[in-house]
């Protein structure tokens, strides 16, 4: 079996797709593009295809992440061409690498994500400096185990606005994370369009993107 890593974008045209829905699109195009998924075993095979995170209803990228699974060794530029050929408006492949050896998931390693939100206020610059003047900002956040309690602040890595475009970096680990709607909600920004511009992965002291980790190890 062959693995690679692809960066893909889910354009404006599919801005409300779901997860689910983007799985099966890229699943369907698979087979009419003659891309040889490696399936599961067992009595419901599913294909070998896996996000670096998923992405919510709502959300355009222009920096997501797959992994999959091939049972031919083929080269990425023909992959993404015939993907591409064959993908619904709006999704693309852009970029990506054949794994060369063991690493581990795209989910594990997944450290942070930046988002852009275009807004227009007046005084969104000194809200954003009053936020960050706190030594914490505690959330609720409910689950099948009930409330928790979650400080939020050390989680946000970068919060900027200028020329009308709010910057957010994110922490969006497997075990840590805030979303962008957390931190929209404490900027009274309600409904905006959010674009996810990138993610990253840690190496060393730096944040990198997913291929570019993968030259670095």
């Amino acid at each position: 079996m062959y693995k690679y890593w692809i960066k893909y974008q889910k354009g404006e045209e599919v801005r409300f797709i779901s997860h689910l829905d983007l799985l099966r699109a890229l699943e369907r195009t698979s087979r009419r593009a003659g891309i040889p998924i490696a399936y599961s075993q067992g009595y419901n095979p599913h294909p070998k295809l896996s996000f670096a995170t998923p992405l919510s209803v709502g959300i355009v990228s222009y920096g997501d992440y797959l992994e999959i699974e091939l049972t031919e060794n083929l080269e990425i530029d023909e992959i993404i061409k015939k993907m591409n050929d064959n993908l619904p408006l709006g999704i693309k492949f852009l970029d990506g690498k054949k794994l060369t050896k063991k690493v581990p998931t795209l989910g594990a390693l997944v450290e942070a994500t930046e988002y852009k939100v275009v807004v227009k206020s007046s005084g969104l610059k000194e809200k954003i400096e009053e936020i960050l003047k706190n030594e914490s900002i505690y959330i609720e956040r409910r689950s099948k185990k009930g409330i928790k309690m979650v400080d939020i602040l050390p989680l946000i890595l970068k919060l900027e606005y200028k020329d009308d475009v709010l910057s957010m970096l994110l922490t969006t680990s497997s075990t840590a994370n805030v979303k962008p709607k957390e931190v929209l909600s404490l900027l009274n920004i309600n409904n905006p369009n959010v674009d996810k511009i990138e993610t990253y992965c840690s190496k060393g002291d730096k944040l990198v993107t997913p291929l570019q980790w993968l030259d670095l190890v």
